[in-house]
């Protein structure tokens, strides 16, 4: 009677999975194709090296490959200056904000909203320089490598999946630039740029 519940429990486990792979190959994303390296080496800033690494797994090519790097506090500044400088078009209809002296000449006639942006805009200037002068700046936060087909992904997936004992432990792990990689699938890509 055990060895039968434990038969049938293997049986269901095994038909699941093959039950979700079917379902996964009938509905395609982004994220079918894509494998996520969570922990890439802060100074592997080169896709083609990543490019070169992962088409092993590939049994076409790697189609593309995306570096995510640590600046965003800078792009969501420049975000913000972009818009400041459109508030202050808005406030100062036929003034070319950038001819510094037709600007200057206008400096004493602005109003207190205006000069209030321009106190912002001088401010988040100031921060952009900052931000970009930061070393961490060009550090590699995450990779997304997308495959030409899903057994691609599949085959990186299970040759870079690795236990934490076997990560520490195992000297036959592959590694990338001497780093053992956490590779995983990605988020369904809703809330990615790709």
């Amino acid at each position: 009677m055990i060895f039968l519940s434990i038969a049938m429990y293997y049986f269901f486990f095994i038909y699941q999975k093959e039950l979700e792979i079917k379902y996964d190959e009938n509905n395609l994303t982004a994220s079918d194709y894509t494998v996520q390296v969570e922990n890439p080496p802060k100074n592997a800033i080169d896709p083609e090296e990543w490019r070169e690494f992962f088409t092993k797994f590939s049994e076409k090519f790697v189609h593309s490959c995306t570096i995510v790097i640590n600046n965003e506090d800078l792009v969501k500044a420049l975000v913000r200056r972009r818009i400041l400088h459109e508030q202050l078009k808005l406030c100062l209809p036929g003034v070319d904000i950038k001819d510094i002296k037709q600007f200057e000449a206008l400096r004493p006639k602005i109003r207190k909203e205006v000069t209030s942006l321009l106190k912002k805009l001088e401010d988040i200037k100031e921060r952009i320089v900052e931000l970009s002068k930061d070393e961490k700046i060009d550090d590699v936060n995450q990779v997304f490598v997308t495959f030409e087909t899903e057994r691609g992904e599949r085959r990186a997936l299970k040759a870079l999946s690795y236990g934490h004992l076997e990560r520490t432990f195992n000297s036959k792990t592959i590694k990338f630039m001497g780093k053992v990689l956490k590779v995983s699938e990605p988020t369904e890509p809703t809330a990615i740029r790709w």
